[in-house]
């Protein structure tokens, strides 16, 4: 087995059973000990996309935050075996005080609850780490108290099972172990393109038991879909987009009362502007899935919602409802 602060495959072995990500194309550790910087640009790009984000968010009605996932490194600091790490998040609020104000980055949230808030064997938060997270972007986005919101989530996180992450799988022999699961009830309507890539993955999360009627947009990567998951105990709608970018055609549509923009902290290595977006209706088609076909459900439920107000999402939505109260 290897030993607690050697790498083998990329992955760094930590105390306590936690394994943290070394390699890789963002180049975690060069980033995380200061032998990589950030390219200069990458800042000014930074800012502008969030400060344009925001304008046009507020020039439709929304409001409009970006948050950032912690590294695992940047929370776990008596589980990481090296010197305290350098934190892109932190950097990147430094360097751009104008739009700090837009931005939710729960760190030090996390750091309070660090033994349970990351899965051992992957990059990836708990389910715990998860809501956390959530309840801060809650919180920011409607100036509400969401702790009781939160405090009924993390109470049903008790199912155990054991995992072999995203880490684990790289070791030989592959490494898991037990983690904590949410086990309540799912949200009733979920819909999913389930892309076999990346980018353009989309998910529809849809809850008439929620607790606010509003609905929320979010672009992000695979953390901000964990929080669409459980976000959706708190919002009517919720519609993810597995993008780096701001889709302002798919704001037009969807026609949110919030609109959240995510990334985890390792993709701040670099920073495109908005401006170079695809649209990303192709983004299946700009790789290796130009015979992608989603299911006729989910093309049903994307149409429908890209479509409030009008008739095909209220027929679609008064659909739903009549399924509902058939199954009460």
């Amino acid at each position: 087995m290897t030993p607690i602060g050697q790498i083998e495959n990329d992955v760094l072995i930590g105390q306590h059973g936690h394994l943290f990500l070394a390699g890789g194309r963002h180049r975690v550790l060069e980033f995380s000990s200061g032998r990589v910087v950030v390219p200069e640009g990458c800042y000014a790009i930074f800012e502008a996309n969030l400060t344009q984000r925001a304008a046009w968010t507020a020039s439709r009605g929304a409001e409009y935050s970006h948050l950032i996932f912690p590294e695992k490194q940047s929370v776990l600091l008596d589980s990481y075996p090296l010197p305290e790490p350098i934190c892109l998040g932190e950097a990147y609020l430094k360097r751009c005080p104008a739009i700090a104000d837009k931005v939710v980055y729960p760190r030090d949230l996390l750091r309070l609850h660090q033994r349970e808030c990351f899965l051992h064997t992957d990059t990836h938060l708990s389910n715990r780490g998860t809501i956390l997270a959530l309840r801060d972007l809650v919180e920011k986005l409607t100036g509400s108290d969401a702790s009781a919101f939160a405090a009924n989530l993390l109470e049903q996180v008790c199912s155990e099972e054991d995992y072999c992450g995203d880490l684990g799988s790289k070791l030989s022999p592959p490494r898991s172990h037990p983690e904590l699961y949410f086990s309540g009830k799912t949200t009733p309507y979920f819909f999913s393109n389930r892309l076999r890539q990346n980018h353009g993955i989309v998910d529809i999360w849809i809850s008439f038991d929620s607790v606010s009627d509003k609905r929320l947009l979010i672009f992000g990567d695979s953390f901000g879909r964990d929080v669409a998951r459980f976000g959706s105990f708190f919002f009517r709608e919720i519609m993810f987009l597995r993008t780096p970018f701001y889709h302002i055609d798919i704001v037009d549509q969807f026609r949110p009362d919030f609109v959240v923009t995510e990334n985890v902290e390792r993709y701040l290595d670099f920073v495109q502007h908005d401006s170079e977006r695809p649209s990303f209706h192709m983004f299946p088609f700009l790789s290796n899935s130009a015979t992608f076909v989603p299911s006729r459900e989910f093309a049903e439920a994307f149409s429908a919602l890209l479509n409030f107000p009008r008739r095909p999402y209220k027929n679609f939505i008064d659909k739903l409802r009549r399924v509902a109260e058939t199954a009460t």
